[in-house]
C-alpha cells in the first residue's frame, strides 16, 4: 500500500532476508480481491489504511524454508494500520499481537469473529486479549531448535506443498504432450514432403518392386 511503511520487510532486514521481486505484484492482487481489513466492520474501514499481512511472518517462513509462503495467498489477509490518525490497527494489534517480530495463529478467526468490530482502545483493555500478547509466539531468533522444528511442521500441515508439485507436473505434462505432437507433426510433414519429390517417389517404387 503506498505511503505504509513496511516494517515486515525492516525486520526481515535484521535476518539478511529481502522481499521476493515478485511481492509488489502479489500484494497488489491480494487487495484486488480483499480489500477491506477483516477485522473492521463496515463503518470502521477507512481508505488507504490497509495493509496485507502475513498469517505467517515471511522471515519466518523463507528461515524455515517455506519462502514460498510469502507469496502464498493461504498466507494472506488484509489487515488495517493506524494512519494518519485513522484506522485500528489491527495489523499490530490483532495479526501480530502488538509486537510486529511475532505472529498471531489464530488470526483469522479472531479478526473476522472474537474481536471483529473493535476498536484498538477496547483491545488493549481486553483481558483476553492482553492475554494472548503475554503468550504470544517468541521472536525466531529466541526459538530453540525444537520450536522451530515444530513450526516447519505446523506449516507443512497447514499450507501442504503437494498441490503446487502436482500442478507443475501437470504443467510439465501438458508441455511435454505438446512437444510431442509438435515434434510428430513435423516429422509427418518432411515424410509428406520427402513423398512428394521425384526422389521419394523413386525409393517408394524400389520398395514395391523389391
Amino acid at each position: 500500500m503506498a505511503g505504509a511503511i513496511d516494517r515486515d520487510a525492516a525486520i526481515a532486514k535484521r535476518y539478511g532476508i529481502a522481499r521476493s521481486a515478485r511481492w509488489p505484484a502479489v500484494e497488489r492482487a491480494h487487495l484486488e480481491t480483499q480489500p477491506h481489513c477483516v477485522a473492521c466492520s463496515e463503518r470502521q474501514r477507512k481508505p488507504g489504511t490497509t495493509q496485507v499481512h502475513h498469517v505467517y511472518p515471511f522471515h519466518i517462513c523463507v528461515a524455515l524454508g517455506r519462502a514460498d509462503l510469502e507469496l502464498d495467498p493461504r498466507n494472506l489477509m488484509t489487515l488495517c494500520e493506524r494512519r494518519g490518525g485513522r484506522g485500528e490497527d489491527h495489523h499490530l494489534l490483532i495479526g501480530h499481537l502488538d509486537d510486529f517480530e511475532s505472529f498471531n495463529p489464530g488470526v483469522r478467526m479472531e479478526a473476522a469473529h472474537e474481536f471483529h468490530g473493535w476498536t484498538a482502545a477496547r483491545l488493549r483493555t481486553s483481558k483476553d486479549w492482553v492475554a494472548r500478547v503475554a503468550t504470544r509466539a517468541p521472536h525466531f531468533d529466541a526459538m530453540s531448535d525444537e520450536e522451530r522444528s515444530k513450526l516447519r511442521a505446523r506449516l507443512d500441515q497447514l499450507f501442504p506443498q503437494d498441490h503446487d508439485e502436482r500442478r507443475s507436473a501437470a504443467q510439465r505434462a501438458i508441455v511435454a504432450s505438446a512437444r510431442t505432437r509438435s515434434k510428430g507433426s513435423s516429422e509427418d510433414a518432411r515424410a509428406s514432403t520427402m513423398e512428394a519429390t521425384p526422389s521419394g517417389r523413386a525409393r517408394d517404387q524400389r520398395r514395391s518392386r523389391s
